[in-house]
């Protein structure tokens, strides 16, 4: 016994002995000797061995059926920590153990005030946090942390959740290093967590920079069922929409976090992807100007994301529309003398082109115009585009404020014929349709420039080539 020279003598025929009238929190040392000759014979003695008994009784919450109730933060800052501790706490019978030696479990239990909880421990010990569903006889596990914080996601608003603290170790902690505080958070979801509530975006002026960011999360936030990722884990998307007034526009992610952004166009109901980018800035080529498209943006990764991790700013910008987009910066052609081969070439695109307010089209759709003009040199010349696209080509006389249509192609070539010496004529050049010139798979600005020649046959027939 302790602070005694008496040993205190239990005889035992099995191997498990249960030892009373000891005293809570105290060290003692024991010995085993077998039984031989009777008590006065002559026994070897095993060397010693120590056990510390544990306080006098378990924590209130040691089962279950007593857990301590949480009520969750509002927020995700804590506003009421709860005491606790594993000191004197026995393991449950019967439960599996995620990680660990859980022989010494305590019991608290929240109800979920949103789909998306934190639960934090608080202490110099190292803890294991497990989060169950159900009830006491029949507790189903939903995960658990090693790490004293975690969060949880794709939780059930109004369910009771169990959640389950013991040591990591085998040895009973005391005092302490059995002590902690816990706490669970609320990660609320953002207003734009739906498709149906994105939040509106107002693309910067074209070819300006981002004078208006608009802050944004998704911590929190859930994903959207039925849609797939097309990287990634879309388990925490928020939506946002903006109506195209160019071409081009580019869709700028700012924060710490790895995200995804991803452009649909169509109903929420019925989405289709457009193009998505795991960088955190992309710009998006062939869109239709005034079509209106979503933006979806998510973590990268499955865990789930708080604080600055989940914050983010975003913004689109338009891209700067071809020089030549309007009649008044016409490119000037230069017909090639007669019998000399195409030997100076310009090159254009339509890509960031826009149309011209009250010009009538003669076919297609003049949505991405872009604009030459020449001084004929002959009564004939031969416009010829060369390129991938189904481009439109139109004749033009007059000025820019009161232009007359000479003639127009939809093929690439044509030749004109009845043209004045001397009178300067505009080449209106654009797409054919309304959708994505990059959909139609014209080159895009980074690829070899098309060309645009002019040159004067033997019949004085002059060509402008715009391959």
């Amino acid at each position: 016994m302790p602070g005694s020279s008496a040993a205190t003598t239990v005889t035992a025929t099995a191997q498990t002995v249960t030892l009373t009238g000891l005293t809570a929190n105290t060290a003692y040392d024991f010995y085993v000797t077998q039984l031989c000759g009777g008590t006065t014979g002559s026994s070897p003695i095993s060397p010693v061995g120590t056990f510390t008994t544990r306080t006098a009784g378990p924590p209130a919450n040691d089962n279950c059926a007593s857990a301590v109730t949480l009520t969750p933060s509002a927020t995700s800052t804590c506003s009421a920590a709860t005491s606790g501790t594993v000191e004197g706490a026995t393991g449950t019978t019967g439960l599996a153990t995620p990680v660990g030696t859980a022989d010494d479990d305590v019991w608290y239990k929240f109800t979920a005030a949103a789909t998306t909880h934190t639960v934090t421990l608080t202490g110099t010990g190292d803890y294991v946090q497990e989060i169950l569903s159900g009830s006491c006889g029949s507790l189903v596990s939903v995960d658990y942390s090693d790490p004293s914080v975690s969060t949880y996601s794709g939780l059930t608003v109004g369910s009771t959740y169990y959640v389950r603290v013991y040591s990591y170790g085998s040895a009973f902690p005391t005092t302490a290093a059995a002590a902690f505080t816990i706490c669970v958070t609320s990660s609320p979801a953002p207003s734009n967590d739906a498709c149906a509530n994105a939040v509106t975006l107002t693309p910067a002026t074209t070819g300006a920079a981002c004078t208006a960011a608009t802050s944004g999360t998704v911590e929190g936030a859930t994903g959207t069922t039925g849609l797939a990722a097309p990287t990634g884990t879309a388990d925490d998307d928020v939506w946002y929409r903006f109506t195209a007034t160019s071409t081009v526009h580019t869709i700028t992610l700012t924060g710490t976090g790895n995200y995804v952004q991803e452009i649909l166009t169509g109903s929420c109901a019925t989405p289709t992807s457009v193009g998505f980018s795991d960088p955190n800035a992309k710009t998006y080529t062939g869109l239709a100007v005034g079509t209106s498209y979503l933006v979806r943006v998510y973590s990268f990764g499955s865990v789930p994301v708080t604080g600055t991790a989940g914050a983010f700013t975003i913004c689109v910008t338009s891209g700067a529309p071809p020089a030549n987009d309007a009649c008044a910066n016409a490119v000037t052609l230069t017909p090639e003398a007669l019998n000399a081969a195409c030997s100076s070439a310009t090159s254009g695109t339509v890509e960031g082109a826009s149309g011209t307010t009250g010009l009538a089209t003669p076919v297609g759709t003049a949505d991405d115009d872009v604009w030459y003009k020449f001084t004929a040199t002959a009564t004939t010349h031969t416009v010829t585009l060369t390129g991938t696209g189904d481009y439109v080509q139109e004749i033009l006389s007059g000025s820019c404020a009161a232009l007359t249509s000479v003639g127009y192609s939809d093929p690439n070539a044509k030749t004109y014929s009845g043209l004045t010496v001397g009178t300067t004529y505009f080449v209106r050049v654009y797409s054919y349709a309304s959708t994505s010139p990059q959909r139609r798979q014209r080159p895009s600005p980074s690829a070899s420039p098309r060309p645009l020649r002019l040159r004067r046959r033997p019949t004085t027939t002059a060509l402008v080539q715009l391959p």
